[in-house]
């Protein structure tokens, strides 16, 4: 398998998770099996195929549950700097950095972004920080954190930054971009 590619998995094994493993389905995942056929796909597909739900700052602080995910767009606002804490359960360090972005209403969110990714994608953020650059965060959680309700990474939070695309994020290419 390739980076940027698009695959289809013919004849997968579909079961419910096993919860002791991280997935990226809350529900089903696919197994692989011999008669699995893997195969690239002629027509690769782009973001204005993918169905993502990006959600407005409003609703998501004004809907503060716990268990949802949120998909979230927005022009990066700030980057703080990493910070290194000590865990709970005493194995060893963890990493949190906090991006702030704002959308075409002028409203902020706030993003603590975990371990991995506040190391590897939030440097990169702070490195190749563009004016007025796009930013979405797919599969963020809902969380208490200090007392407040705040969106965090997980697992399987994913980051585009200026995404290529051409439906999906018009309105706001056309507002901040101009």
């Amino acid at each position: 398998m390739r980076i940027n590619k698009t695959y289809i998995i013919e004849d997968p094994i579909v079961q419910p998770i096993n919860k002791k493993y991280p997935n990226l389905n809350k529900n089903i995942e696919l197994l692989v099996h011999r008669g699995t056929i893997l195969r690239e796909a002629q027509q690769q597909l782009t973001y204005d195929n993918l169905n993502f739900d990006f959600k407005e700052f409003v609703y998501v602080n004004e809907n503060p549950v716990t268990d949802n995910e949120h998909d979230v767009i927005g022009i990066l606002m700030k980057v703080r700097q990493v910070t290194r804490f000590e865990r709970k359960d005493k194995l060893g360090f963890g990493y949190r950095k906090e991006v702030i972005l704002i959308n075409t209403m002028l409203q902020t969110i706030t993003i603590n972004l975990w371990d991995d990714l506040a190391l590897n994608e939030g440097q990169l953020l702070k490195e190749n920080r563009i004016q007025n650059s796009i930013v979405a965060f797919c599969n963020l959680k809902m969380s208490i954190y200090h007392g407040f309700p705040q969106l965090q990474s997980t697992f399987t939070t994913g980051m585009l930054q200026n995404p290529k695309c051409n439906k999906l994020f018009s309105n706001i290419k056309q507002i901040f971009l101009a």
